[in-house]
């Protein structure tokens, strides 16, 4: 900062374009600065505090609905589809029996007991039930492949289950349409590298 008045600028703030002849008059101004770092640090601390306790809320809740779903399929005699595939193998081996009439009646049932007033929720809840994140993010709604690699990311909209999926909002939903379902399950599937990020810290 410049000092037009020597005199009565000798000391200068390195924060705003305040300043005094006083050293002592200077310090406590600086004060103010250093004051307001540290309440906004502390907010920032207290908000990250709050988001942890939100999702660890959320996700307890999730599982508390997941457990009502499994107990209501199983009434119905159909558990398979209710539980996750954790791992890709699992996941393609469902998707094969559903190659049948009954597999694909068996599933795409089970996913009308899921929960979901709008076409949305309803899509995220049952691809929490069909898949994990950790066989989510080997995939994409129409895959992504590079020339002269192998294939990056599968295609979802290729499955049994995503027509499954696709027959079960139709039937909920008759006022929406294809790309509004296909929109949903791509943000859910392009969000799950995010979602585990997340879970590995909140372990940590």
């Amino acid at each position: 900062m410049s000092r037009p008045n020597p005199f009565r600028q000798k000391y200068v703030c390195f924060g705003c374009t305040y300043s005094s002849y006083s050293k002592h008059t200077l310090l406590n101004h600086m004060r103010k600065h250093t004051d307001e770092d540290l309440e906004r640090d502390m907010q920032l601390a207290i908000n990250q505090q709050i988001s942890k306790e939100i999702y660890a809320r959320l996700t307890r809740l999730q599982m508390k609905l997941d457990m009502i779903a499994q107990a209501i399929c199983k009434e119905e005699g159909s558990t398979e589809a209710f539980a996750p595939a954790n791992d890709l193998e699992s996941f393609l081996e469902r998707d094969q029996s559903m190659s049948g009439n009954s597999g694909f009646d068996r599933v795409k049932n089970s996913l009308n007991n899921i929960g979901g007033d709008r076409v949305r929720i309803f899509v995220f809840n049952s691809l929490r039930q069909i898949l994990s994140d950790e066989v989510a993010v080997l995939y994409s709604l129409s895959g992504k492949v590079s020339a002269g690699y192998p294939v990056v990311k599968r295609k979802f909209a290729d499955t049994n289950q995503f027509k499954a999926l696709m027959k079960c909002c139709n039937q909920r939903f008759p006022e929406s349409n294809v790309q509004e379902v296909r929109s949903a399950v791509s943000d859910w599937l392009n969000q799950a590298k995010t979602r585990l990020e997340r879970k590995r810290h909140e372990e940590q």
